[in-house]
């Protein structure tokens, strides 16, 4: 586990080259310095030892005001929650090798544009609300039912990346939208 949170002073995380392919959280919170975020060359997965929660993120970037990039994960394949929150300074989230996602949870995000991911499986609650500049959402080719869809307060959404999660609920769906 990784948590770094509270320290004013902090600018840049470094390259975590001897970190396992294997671990359990990783959560950067309140960091009102931080620019750039860490490098995990071998991670391949996050998990969480309970049933995700509200607050149980395995990957977790939350009010880091000055954050331009989150970091970097280039074997990430899988994870149960990614939440990115209260990032102004963030205008891209993209895991390229994340397949395996069941909750994404996006808000507050002042200048993000683009979400990319390439999750192939899982992803059943999806929350992606506050950020007013968010043009992309590329969540890859999961398909199924929705449990959860948040879908609000971002009024740049492509009108196809929305199409493409409202294709994804029915009545059993908890759909808050607007």
């Amino acid at each position: 586990m990784l948590q770094i949170r509270g320290n004013a002073a902090l600018t840049r995380l470094p390259v975590f080259e001897r970190a396992p392919a294997q671990m359990v959280q990783i959560r950067i919170a309140d960091n009102a310095a931080l620019v750039q975020g860490p490098s995990f060359p071998n991670l391949t997965r996050l998990y969480y030892f309970e049933t995700p929660y509200y607050e149980s993120a395995e990957l977790e970037l939350s009010n880091n005001p000055l954050l331009a990039a989150i970091g970097d994960y280039p074997q990430l394949e899988s994870l149960t929650m990614l939440a990115l929150n209260q990032q102004p300074a963030l205008t891209s989230l993209t895991l390229p090798s994340l397949r395996s996602l069941g909750w994404l949870r996006v808000r507050d995000n002042a200048s993000l544009t683009r979400v990319e991911l390439a999750v192939r499986e899982g992803l059943s609650i999806i929350e992606v609300a506050g950020n007013p500049k968010l043009e992309v959402l590329s969540l890859g080719p999961a398909s199924g039912l929705l449990q959860r869809l948040q879908l609000q307060e971002n009024p740049a959404l492509a009108g196809e990346d929305r199409q493409r999660l409202l294709d994804r609920i029915n009545e059993l769906t908890e759909a808050t939208l607007d």
